[in-house]
């Protein structure tokens, strides 16, 4: 598993409320930059999801974070099917951390 996403998933495991906003944003903004050439099935949903999601970190707009969370938590988990599997089981444990996360009241 990458350093980045063992970063990730640490972070979520913690849940949303524990989550410092502006860290939180940064990480996003770090996965849209890994993810900007990127071609894989859902990769343009995940990229929209992403900024969106920084953009209502960065805002403060807590409301529609845990909708955003499990969205790309779908979206990873669907992404992780399809991933090499050099990194398919870290790509769909991401995917379940963002889930989970997303499932923990604000």
């Amino acid at each position: 598993m990458t350093p980045e996403l063992t970063d990730t998933i640490v972070a979520l495991s913690g849940g949303v409320t524990n989550l410092d906003p502006q860290d939180a944003a940064d990480n996003v903004r770090g996965w849209l930059g890994v993810l900007a050439a990127a071609d894989f099935p859902h990769a343009e949903e995940i990229r929209e999801a992403l900024s969106e999601l920084a953009s209502r970190l960065e805002e403060g707009e807590f409301g529609p974070v845990t909708d955003l969370m499990a969205r790309l938590g779908n979206l990873t988990i669907a992404a992780a099917s399809s991933a090499p599997s050099s990194v398919a089981e870290s790509v769909g444990a991401l995917g379940q951390a963002l889930h989970d996360a997303s499932n923990q009241p604000l």
